[in-house]
């Protein structure tokens, strides 16, 4: 009978790391191997059959975390820093990564501001805070954080 709540204990914590590896990995729908969730929808094919690029699921698909921004095509996830890096290889099929626009729309993470230079970007908590992060000091600008400070107080 004491065995009972250790069996069980055990069980609940075998399920809880399954459920949790469940979480970080994708199964290939032909043969069930298992790639990494990064993996997925990332514009190259680790499943034997291709399921990890399936085309009706990358557009549903979010991206694993903020790190990563869909491609204008939305079929595929790649990470922020590969935007307008001048590779003349593409990181997105569709070559969105190299295009200008297309990259300013996209370069910065949630709750982050592009400096002017465009080149780099910088949290709203470090906007305005006496210490220039922004290589051009944007975010030190007198104008700017006259206006900035009442709004995130």
């Amino acid at each position: 009978m004491k065995l009972l709540p250790l069996t069980i204990f055990a069980y609940g914590l075998c399920a809880f790391f399954q459920i949790s590896e469940a979480k970080k990995s994708f199964n290939c729908k032909s043969d069930g191997m298992r790639i990494r969730k990064i993996q997925r929808c990332d514009g190259h094919f680790d499943c034997k059959d291709g399921s990890d690029e399936e085309e009706t699921m990358c557009l549903a698909y979010e991206c694993i975390n903020d790190d990563y921004v869909k491609c204008k095509d939305g079929l595929q996830c790649v990470n922020r820093g590969f935007l307008c890096d001048g590779d003349v290889k593409s990181d997105c099929r569709d070559k969105s990564d190299e295009d200008e626009y297309f990259c300013r729309a996209n370069k910065c993470k949630t709750f982050h501001i592009s400096c002017n230079d465009d080149l780099t970007c910088v949290s709203v908590t470090s906007m305005c805070d006496g210490h220039n992060d922004c290589k051009d000091k944007t975010d030190e600008n007198p104008d700017f954080c006259k206006d900035f400070l009442p709004l995130i107080k």
